[in-house]
């Protein structure tokens, strides 16, 4: 989706009631905002040209990007 948001802190939002209503259960973080969207254009994808991929290994935070920064 594509188009203009506009962020409400939660308490402001008027549509708060609504978004508590439905709150992720599998989300751990607090509830801060809603996010509104004025949706301009939608697009989908065929799904050509999207790579194979195989898990190789879990990666760990403290080696992310190291491989591209000098020592």
């Amino acid at each position: 989706m594509y188009g203009r948001a506009t962020a409400t802190p939660l308490d402001a939002s008027p549509h708060r009631e609504l978004l508590l209503s439905h709150a992720a259960e599998s989300i751990s973080l607090p509830t801060r905002q809603g996010i509104e969207i004025a949706v301009e254009a939608t697009s989908t994808s065929c799904g050509h040209g999207v790579p194979v991929m195989q898990f190789v290994l879990e990666r760990t935070r403290a080696a992310r990007g190291r491989r591209y920064k000098e020592h």
